[in-house]
C-alpha cells in the first residue's frame, strides 16, 4: 500500500460545518464573569495609544446599557483584556492563562491585512456567525477605530455592544430590513409601511437629507438610495435589534406576557426580517429567555447600584506546548508508525515558532524525551523529531503522561504557575494503570494548562474528552485506519494555538492530502493548486506504509524534484519523504487580500471517516442561505451531515477549492456576516456601493474538523427530517383567481439531502387567527392539491424537486375574502417525518376594477339644461341622471 500526502505552511480562514474553539463566560449571580477581549498583534500600540482607556470606558457605559436592556437581569462583572505579545511590557500585566486572541469573546482587529484603518475611516462593529435561531455564534470583531471618539460609531459603540452581545451570545438575529426590502404591507392599514420593530415606532424612508421616499403600491419597492430613519424620539419603544443609535430605544422586542416591557416594545412578527425568518416569528426577548441563563427562573431581576466591570490585562506569552504522546503495548504496529509520520510531518511543517515545544511520551509511566526547546532551524526539528518513541510497550497511564507534561511547563517558569500552558495528549486506548486522568484534574486545573486531546480510534478513554473539555481546550478524533486522520488532527491543532494572525509564527496548514492504494511497481500521478499566497518554502510531506515509495515532483516550468535534488530528504523510521521548495517560482496575480473578508464562490466539501472504517463518504457545503445555510455569501459554507455508519465517532475534514477567477473577496462581505452596511455613516449621502470585489487565483486548502460521536443511532430507522425552509418569498399575488405564487429552495428527505415526498402549505387570515397558527401548524387552512396549479418552470405539487433546487408553486386560496391579509407557511414531509415550519410570508387580494362597454347620448334642452343619458352591461347601475 502506498500513501501520500501534501502540506503548505501558510495561514487562512476555513469553515467547514464546525464552530472554532472561544472563551467560556459565565453568567453567576446576574453578573458575566470570564467575558475576554483579544486585540490583535496586528494593531500596533503606537497608532491607538488611548486604546485600553477607550476600552474600559466603553465596557463601562455598556454595562449600564446591559443592565436595562436586559431588564435589570445581567451586568459585565469581570472582564480580562489581552494584550499582544507585540506591546511593551507593564507592571500591570498578568501572564495569560488561558486565554488568548484567537479565543477571545471580542476580538480586535483591522478588517484588511494590507491596510490598517485609521480613526477617520469606516469602523466595523458585528458578530461572526451566522448559524440556527439561539445558537451562540463565534465571536464579536471590532476595528481598533471604532474606539475613536472622533469616529462616527463611537458615538453609539456602548449600545451597539449591547446589540452585537446579544447576538453572539444568545443567538437572536436584527429586527432591521433584510437586504433592499425596507416595507412589508400592514394589514390593518392594508397598506405598504417601513419595517420596524415595535409597530408603534414612527419610521420615515429618507432619500439623502430629507427627501421622502416614495412607495410603490403594488409591491412596496422604493428607490434603491433610499434608508429608513425614525421621525421622532420613542418614549422606551422599539427595539436595540432594530436601531441602537437612536436614543429612547433602550429594550428588545417581546411578546408580552408578565415579563412585558410595555405596549411599545411589543414584537412585531409581520416583517420578514432576519428575527422573524430565523426564530419562527418568535420576538428577540423570547429567544433570550429561552437559554440556560434565564432558565428555570434563573437571573431574575435585581436591584444592581454599580454595574461598572472590574478590568483585568494579561498579556500573550510565548507558546509552550508539550506533545504528550502514547506508546502503550496497544499502539505497537501501524498505530506507532501513523503516529511517527504524523507527528514527523507537523513538526517539519513548522516555521519560526515563538516559543518552545517538549515531547513526553507514557506507558506504564511517562517520561521525558525532550525538553522544552525552540524551533529556530531544521537541526531543531530534526533533534525534536528524534524523540518521537521508537517502540511501544506496557500498560496505559495516561495521567502519569499529564505529570511529567505539567512538570515540564513548570520547569521552564522557573518555579512559577505554567498559566497558559498547552498539552496535546494522544491516546488509542483505556487507562489501566495509575494515576488516571481523574487523580491529575486538580493539577491540571491549579496551573491552568489547557488541554487538548486526540482520541486515536473508537477505543480510546472518553475521560480524556472530558479533560479536554474542562480545561477550555477542543478534542479529536483519528482513525486508525491510514495516517491521512491523524496527520489532519495534528496540524490543525497546531495551526488553532498559533493562530491565523501571528506575525511571528508560521502555522502548518494542508492545502491537499490524499491517500493512494497502489500495488507493486504501479505509479500514481496528480496535481495540486499552488497558488502565490503559499509561494516560497512550500513543503511537499509524501508517507507510505509498506513499500518504500519514489517521488517525482514536476512544477508548471517543467522542472523535476526526485531523490537526486538536494530539496528531497528521506526519513526511513518514519516512512516519510519531504521536498521543500525554497523559493516558488514566479507567477503574476492581481494581488488579493483576505483578512476578515468572506471569500465568496468557491466549493467546500466535507469529507466524514465512519467509526467501523468501511469507508468514507463526502457531501458539498453551500453558502447560498438555504437549508443548514443561515446567511448567503458570508464565506460559512454550511451543509447538515446525514449519513451515519453506527454509533461511535467520526472523523470531518473539510476542503475548500476553486478554479482561477471563480471565487473572489469583496469588501463589503464580513466573514461570518455577509453583506454589511450597517456601519456606513447614515449622514452621509452615498450614490454607490462601496464595496470592492477581487477575484482570486486557484487554490485549495484542508482543515481538520473537531471529534464528532454519535449515539442512538438506529440502522434501518429514518432519524432525519426534511430540513427547515426558512427562504419562502412570495414572487406574485394574482388578486383576479386568489392566487400566490411562492418561491423556496427545496429541502431534501433526509434533512438537505434527497427529495422530500411532498409539501403541505397552509394559510390563515391575519386577526386574532394569526397568534394560533405561529404556535399551531395544523389551525391554518390547507391548501388542497387540487387548488395547486401548475405554469412553466413550477412545481408540480406531486413530484418535489431534488435538495437545493428552486421550487416555484403558484396556490389558490378559495376562501380568501377581498382586502384580508393571510399568512402562508409550508412543512415538507417525507414518509415518516416532517420538517419544522418554515418562514411566514404573507399575501393580500384587493378589488379588481373591470371596465365595460357603455353608451353616452346627449340632449341640449332649450333652456340651457342638458340631459345625458347611457346605456350599460350593469344591470344594476343607474342608466340617467
Amino acid at each position: 500500500a502506498m500513501m501520500t500526502r501534501f502540506w503548505i505552511a501558510i495561514a487562512i480562514l476555513l469553515y467547514c460545518g464546525f464552530h472554532p474553539a472561544t472563551a467560556i463566560v459565565q453568567l453567576n449571580n446576574n453578573g458575566y464573569e470570564g467575558v475576554v477581549v483579544g486585540i490583535s498583534d496586528s494593531v500596533k500600540e503606537n497608532e491607538f495609544p488611548n486604546l485600553l482607556d477607550q476600552i474600559q470606558r466603553t465596557f463601562n457605559q455598556s454595562s449600564s446599557k446591559l443592565y436595562t436592556a436586559f431588564r435589570r437581569r445581567v451586568y459585565f462583572r469581570h472582564v480580562t483584556i489581552v494584550i499582544p505579545q507585540s506591546w511593551k511590557n507593564s507592571v500591570k500585566y498578568q501572564p495569560a492563562t488561558k486565554q488568548s486572541f484567537h479565543t477571545a469573546d471580542i476580538r480586535i482587529d483591522h478588517t484588511k491585512l494590507s491596510q490598517n484603518e485609521k480613526c477617520s475611516d469606516r469602523a466595523t462593529v458585528t458578530t461572526i456567525g451566522a448559524y440556527q435561531c439561539g445558537d451562540p455564534n463565534d465571536y464579536i470583531l471590532m476595528t481598533p477605530n471604532s474606539f475613536c471618539p472622533d469616529n462616527w460609531e463611537s458615538r453609539f459603540l456602548d449600545k451597539n455592544l449591547v446589540h452585537q452581545w446579544a447576538r453572539y451570545r444568545y443567538g437572536i438575529y436584527d429586527e432591521g430590513s433584510k437586504g433592499t426590502e425596507l416595507t412589508y404591507r400592514n394589514p390593518r392599514t392594508n397598506r405598504f409601511e417601513p419595517i420596524r420593530c415595535s409597530a408603534s415606532l414612527k419610521v420615515d424612508l429618507i432619500r439623502g437629507f430629507n427627501t421622502k421616499c416614495n412607495v410603490n403600491p403594488n409591491d412596496g419597492s422604493v428607490h434603491f438610495l433610499c434608508r429608513q430613519v425614525i421621525s421622532s424620539p420613542p418614549i422606551a419603544g422599539g427595539s436595540i435589534m432594530y436601531d441602537y443609535r437612536t436614543n429612547g430605544i433602550e429594550h428588545f422586542c417581546d411578546d408580552g406576557g408578565a415579563d412585558e416591557q410595555n405596549v411599545l416594545t411589543r414584537h412585531n412578527p409581520l416583517p420578514s426580517n432576519y428575527q422573524n425568518t430565523n426564530c419562527n416569528g418568535a420576538s428577540a426577548w423570547t429567544v433570550i429567555k429561552r437559554h440556560s441563563d434565564f432558565s428555570n427562573n434563573q437571573n431574575r431581576p435585581v436591584r444592581i447600584r454599580n454595574t461598572s466591570p472590574t478590568f483585568r490585562f494579561v498579556k500573550a506569552m510565548p507558546l509552550r506546548i508539550v506533545l504528550v504522546l502514547d506508546k502503550s503495548g496497544s499502539m505497537s504496529g501501524s498505530n506507532l508508525q501513523q503516529l511517527l509520520q504524523a507527528a514527523t510531518n507537523v513538526i517539519l511543517q513548522l516555521g519560526k515558532v515563538d516559543g518552545t515545544i517538549g515531547i513526553v511520551t507514557f506507558s506504564t509511566s511517562g517520561t521525558v524525551t525532550c525538553p522544552l526547546m525552540s524551533i529556530k532551524s531544521d537541526q531543531d526539528r530534526k533533534k525534536l523529531i528524534s524523540c518521537l518513541p521508537p517502540s511501544a510497550n506496557g500498560g496505559t497511564s495516561i495521567g502519569s503522561g499529564i505529570l511529567k507534561g505539567i512538570d515540564l511547563l513548570l520547569g521552564s517558569m522557573n518555579g512559577q504557575k505554567p498559566s497558559g500552558g498547552h498539552l496535546i495528549v494522544m491516546s488509542d486506548g483505556q487507562e489501566n494503570q495509575s494515576p488516571y486522568i481523574r487523580d491529575v484534574m486538580n493539577s491540571v486545573n491549579e496551573n491552568d494548562i489547557v488541554v487538548t486531546s486526540i482520541s486515536f480510534g473508537q477505543s480510546a478513554s472518553k475521560v480524556l474528552e472530558d479533560l479536554a473539555k474542562a480545561t477550555g481546550g477542543s478534542s479529536y478524533f483519528a482513525s486508525t485506519n491510514g495516517t491521512l486522520t491523524l496527520m489532519n488532527a495534528f496540524t490543525t491543532i497546531i495551526n488553532n494555538l498559533v493562530g491565523p494572525s501571528s506575525v511571528k509564527i508560521t502555522a502548518p496548514i494542508q492545502v491537499y492530502s490524499k491517500e493512494i492504494y497502489a500495488k507493486p511497481g504501479e505509479s500514481f500521478q496528480d496535481f495540486v493548486l499552488v497558488d502565490p499566497s503559499v509561494g516560497d518554502n512550500s513543503q511537499f510531506t509524501f508517507t507510505w506504509e509498506l513499500r518504500e515509495i519514489e517521488v517525482t515532483l514536476s512544477s508548471p516550468s517543467g522542472k523535476d524534484y526526485n531523490s537526486a535534488s538536494s530539496e528531497y530528504e528521506v526519513y526511513q523510521q518514519q516512512k516519510l519523504i519531504r521536498i521543500t521548495i525554497v523559493k516558488a517560482e514566479p507567477v503574476v496575480y492581481v494581488e488579493v487580500k483576505l483578512g476578515h473578508l468572506a471569500i465568496l464562490n468557491c466549493s467546500a466539501v466535507v469529507k466524514v471517516t465512519v467509526p467501523n472504517l468501511s469507508k468514507d463518504y463526502f457531501f458539498q457545503a453551500r453558502d447560498d442561505g438555504a437549508g443548514a445555510d443561515i446567511v448567503a455569501n458570508d464565506g460559512i459554507y454550511s451543509a447538515y451531515m446525514t449519513s451515519f455508519d453506527g454509533n461511535g465517532r467520526y472523523a470531518l475534514l473539510g476542503t475548500a477549492t476553486t478554479d482561477a477567477n471563480q471565487s473572489y473577496v469583496d469588501t463589503d462581505y464580513i466573514f461570518g456576516v455577509g453583506k454589511t452596511v450597517e456601519n456606513r455613516q447614515e449622514n452621509i449621502s452615498t450614490t454607490s456601493s462601496t464595496g470592492q470585489r477581487e477575484y482570486l487565483y486557484a487554490f485549495s486548502r484542508v482543515i481538520s474538523g473537531p471529534l464528532l460521536e454519535v449515539t442512538n443511532y438506529q440502522d434501518g430507522k429514518d432519524q432525519l427530517p426534511p430540513a427547515r425552509v426558512h427562504d419562502m418569498v412570495v414572487i406574485e399575488t394574482i388578486s383576479k383567481n386568489k392566487s400566490v405564487i411562492l418561491r423556496w429552495t427545496a429541502p431534501g428527505n433526509d434533512m438537505d439531502k434527497g427529495t422530500v415526498k411532498g409539501y403541505e402549505i397552509r394559510y390563515a387570515s391575519i386577526g386574532s387567527d394569526i397568534i394560533m397558527f405561529r404556535n399551531n401548524f395544523t389551525v391554518g387552512q390547507i391548501a388542497s392539491l387540487q387548488s395547486m396549479h401548475t405554469t412553466s418552470n413550477t412545481t408540480n405539487a406531486s413530484h418535489p424537486k431534488p435538495a437545493g433546487s428552486i421550487e416555484k408553486m403558484m396556490i389558490t386560496l378559495n376562501d380568501a375574502e377581498i382586502e384580508n391579509t393571510y399568512a402562508i407557511c409550508l412543512v415538507a414531509y417525507d414518509d415518516t417525518m416532517q420538517s419544522k415550519v418554515s418562514n411566514f410570508v404573507y399575501a393580500i387580494f384587493q378589488y379588481v376594477f373591470q371596465p365595460f362597454a357603455f353608451q353616452v347620448k346627449i340632449d341640449h334642452h332649450h333652456r340651457g339644461i342638458i340631459i345625458i343619458t347611457w346605456k350599460t352591461a350593469c344591470s344594476n347601475c343607474t342608466t340617467g341622471i
